[in-house]
């Protein structure tokens, strides 16, 4: 479809199409299907990269790199913007700006250890998971996506 209406669009026209029709469909309940796997991952960023080239097709982009063609466009990899998006659920948790399920989701590190304020204040505390399958939950992935964003 996207080819098709692509000869009558200027790039900026066809970029704005994938934006608003296609990325959202990629948006669309990420959190939760953050873990589903590489290979998944991989699928979807083929498309991505399909269409970032469709949208391209008839510039001088032609001949560059998908990579090049995504920073040219603006365009987030998708397993980035999938972060970005647990991490401001991560934030609306700790916030309590979510329904009550949710609120008991994370703690601060030192909450649960003591009062003094150490650099890794800001650090979310981790339970230990034996169970890999357990380590794909929201609330595991979540704490460990925060705490790296934090402490770099």
């Amino acid at each position: 479809m996207l080819s098709r209406v692509r000869s009558f669009l200027t790039t900026e026209a066809a970029s704005r199409l994938y934006k608003t029709m296609i990325l959202s469909v990629f948006d669309y309940c990420d959190v939760t299907w953050h873990n589903s796997g590489k290979g998944n991952s991989d699928i979807l960023e083929s498309l991505q990269r399909r269409a970032c080239r469709i949208v391209c097709r008839d510039t001088v982009c032609g001949e560059l790199s998908s990579d090049l063609l995504l920073q040219r466009l603006g365009w987030e990899l998708l397993h980035v913007r999938r972060e970005k998006h647990v991490l401001k659920l991560v934030q609306k948790c700790i916030n309590g700006n979510v329904p009550e399920y949710f609120k008991n989701y994370f703690t601060k590190r030192h909450m649960n250890v003591h009062d003094h304020l150490t650099r890794y204040r800001s650090l979310l505390y981790q339970e230990r998971i034996k169970l890999e399958h357990t380590k794909l939950a929201f609330f595991y992935k979540g704490t460990t996506i925060f705490n790296r964003d934090c402490s770099s």
